[in-house]
């Protein structure tokens, strides 16, 4: 899911995370660039470089916006983390390079940026097959659904935190804690802050849809050990610096070799999926070089021979890795498929039955 918003010098990209996913699949800390030193989630901090695609990776979170700091006001965007884990930024680039799209692709509202919720955790080129970071398929006849709320923030400074009953900010300053909540739905709850186990303020509100809620304390507090709770935990943030992290790899082993029997395998799938079946079926028939009963290559090649109307070769391609494994569900299916078309409805019926059970 992508939308435009303008694209302003104090436009704040709240992208959670500790580093962030090229298309390649090369990877760079966030948000601060490791070479240069500056703060990538500022748009203004851009100004090096062509285009920007950061796809930004690392914390365990369900949200992510953008915040216009001069104007007080921005936007968010809201969904489970297993539905879509992934989050990105496209940026045009702040040289003629990139602005020129201004002209070409706007009308008088001048430069905007792209930001983005994936289904992946980036957006895959070809590069980044050799990584951790592979292309998916859909199983045939699959639907894939899933819900998400993007809405706007307003008059708190930025945030922090966000689902589908606000947006939250916390902001300790000169012996001033200060609170901020832009609530997306009426509410009466109780709000209250923590310094550790510490109950440190609470106040019950009573607030309309997007009625924004201000309040401060005068407060010595650690700024990294404070916890925020909406309601019966309805909202919850916590200000430590590791909250969220997640340790999934970001390189492939340096030892991996793509020209092993499982490297052609995993290769000829990714191909599958980026629709380059020609350059699939070299992978896979490389494999089988390799290996002639590999069974997952030669399900994937059955698939291919389908799609090239070979229903015989499918038939014995599918035949094969099912004398390996006679329950393997794609197999199967493929085996289905092929002796449907050569009318062996018997033998479909067969494979089809199979195919849909779970081990």
């Amino acid at each position: 899911m992508n939308t435009g918003i303008k694209a302003t010098e104090n436009l704040q990209f709240i992208y959670p995370g500790q580093t962030y996913i090229g298309h390649n699949g090369e990877y760079n800390s966030w948000p601060i660039d490791k070479e240069n030193g500056k703060d990538l989630s500022f748009y203004k901090n851009n100004n090096f470089g062509g285009y920007k695609s950061y796809h930004v990776f690392g914390k365990y979170d369900d949200f992510f916006g953008g915040y216009y700091h001069d104007e007080d006001f921005g936007m968010g965007r809201y969904g489970n983390h297993d539905d879509k884990p992934g989050k990105k930024i496209w940026i045009w680039g702040l040289s003629q390079q990139g602005m020129i799209w201004e002209k070409l692709l706007t009308d008088t509202d001048g430069q905007y940026v792209e930001v983005q919720s994936g289904r992946l955790f980036n957006q895959a080129s070809e590069g980044s097959n050799l990584t951790p970071f592979k292309q998916r398929s859909f199983a045939p006849y699959q639907t894939d659904t899933w819900t998400e709320y993007w809405f706007p923030v307003k008059h708190t400074k930025g945030f922090v935190k966000a689902n589908n009953y606000g947006s939250v900010n916390i902001k300790n300053e000169n012996g001033w804690l200060k609170i901020y909540f832009s609530p997306l739905q009426k509410l009466n709850e109780k709000i209250e802050v923590f310094e550790n186990d510490k109950k440190v303020y609470s106040k019950d509100i009573a607030l309309n849809t997007m009625q924004t809620f201000k309040d401060s304390i005068q407060i010595k507090v650690d700024s990294n050990k404070l916890k925020f709770v909406l309601g019966d935990n309805k909202l919850v943030w916590n200000s430590a610096p590791e909250d969220g992290n997640i340790n999934r790899p970001v390189e492939i082993p340096k030892d991996f070799d793509h020209n092993s029997i499982y490297g052609l395998y995993q290769q000829g799938k990714n191909y599958i999926a980026f629709k380059d079946y020609v350059l699939a079926e070299d992978k896979l028939n490389a494999c089988l070089k390799l290996d002639s009963n590999y069974a997952p290559a030669l399900s994937a090649l059955a698939s291919l021979q389908i799609r090239k109307l070979d229903f015989k070769g499918a038939v014995n391609s599918a035949s094969k890795a099912l004398s390996i494994d006679t329950y393997d569900a794609s197999a199967n299916y493929f085996y289905a498929l092929a002796n449907f078309h050569l009318g062996n409805n018997t033998d479909a019926k067969d494979g089809f039955d199979i195919a849909v059970r779970k081990r």
